[in-house]
């Protein structure tokens, strides 16, 4: 049995498991969003495996203009906040 089978087996320890990789996530993000400039000009950003969403969300806090996408397998999805976007004006007719 591989580890990510023992996950779907064992509750609290894949509870455990994202509970770490969110928080290490977290910590790395935050450092990156403030001085990586790579970010400038990006619409969307789509996180693959990206857990329960720490990651894209501390990117798109940050880059306002990025829509950002988090792709992941369900059982983590579900246990995933929910990050809602800023809030949008109510658009003008030109």
């Amino acid at each position: 049995m591989t580890v990510f089978e023992h996950l779907l087996t064992d509750l609290r320890y894949n509870k455990l498991l994202v509970e770490g990789m969110r928080n290490h996530s977290t910590i790395f993000m935050k450092k990156l969003a403030e001085i990586y400039r790579g970010f400038d000009n990006v619409k969307v950003l789509i996180d693959v495996v990206g857990g329960t969403g720490a990651s894209i969300h501390t990117i798109t806090s940050k880059h306002l203009h990025i829509k950002g996408i988090n792709f992941d397998v369900p059982h983590v999805i579900s246990n995933a906040p929910p990050y809602p976007g800023p809030k949008l004006r109510t658009p003008t007719p030109l």
